[in-house]
């Protein structure tokens, strides 16, 4: 699989779009398919280019008619069924003072994983929690544009601005994703790691890790697994 081929495996494991008015306006919009959380609740993801899932999560901000849709087709934005875009005109410029943290019941938080739930800064902390979410939501690369670039492979398919991407909760895209992966970006930037074999065993690893099978994270794992396989491939010439 080479670069140019992404879009096409992702296409085969997700649904189309074309049948839904407002996601319809973005191109290259994709569906995860239909799964139920531990909780029986069902949810998809949404993924696209990274450049029009941008697009669409300014324009979520103060479009109704687009967030009825996504609300109507269950679209997950975060790791809880909670986690939902912003409902304000515009962001809090700053958290400021914190204050005392609150008591948080975890029984009230939907588990994505089999174990116990984790409180959040958001649950504990008002301010903080008015600040995340005030934030528009983001475009995430399933896999590191960063690492792409590093390996040369950021081209087509994989471009910045076209690779494939989730939309997300700011605070679960700069918490998670983007502090996770920014301390693995030094064995990429090492060439002597840029052979077919090296590389995607480190990038499997982790992303193995980033969006476990036994969680709701699943479907970002297999997209995920899409890209890493054209990345050996194309490393292995």
């Amino acid at each position: 699989m080479t670069p140019a081929e992404v879009w096409k495996e992702i296409q085969a494991a997700t649904d189309d779009n074309r049948m839904f008015p407002q996601l319809a306006r973005f191109n290259g919009i994709r569906l995860t398919k239909i799964l139920a959380d531990l909780r029986g609740r069902e949810f998809r993801w949404l993924i696209g280019p990274y450049s029009q899932v941008r697009a669409m999560a300014q324009f979520l901000r103060t479009d109704s008619a687009l967030q009825a849709e996504l609300t109507q087709l269950r679209v997950r934005v975060g790791l809880r069924d909670t986690d939902r875009p912003p409902t304000t005109d515009h962001p809090v410029k700053g958290i400021g003072d914190w204050g005392p943290a609150a008591n948080f019941d975890l029984s009230s938080v939907s588990r994505v994983t089999p174990g116990k739930p984790v409180a959040r800064v958001t649950d504990l902390y008002e301010p903080v929690r008015r600040y995340w979410c005030a934030r528009s939501l983001e475009s995430h690369h399933i896999v590191e544009k960063g690492i792409l670039r590093d390996l040369g492979l950021n081209k087509d398919d994989l471009a910045d601005d076209r690779a494939p991407s989730v939309l997300l909760t700011a605070e679960y895209h700069q918490r998670l994703f983007t502090s996770e992966v920014a301390s693995e970006r030094g064995f990429f930037k090492d060439t002597k790691n840029h052979t077919a074999a090296a590389a995607y065993q480190q990038l499997t690893t982790i992303y193995d890790e980033l969006y476990p099978r036994n969680s709701v994270l699943l479907p970002l794992r297999v997209a995920a697994g899409i890209i890493n396989r054209a990345v050996r491939d194309n490393l292995a010439g």
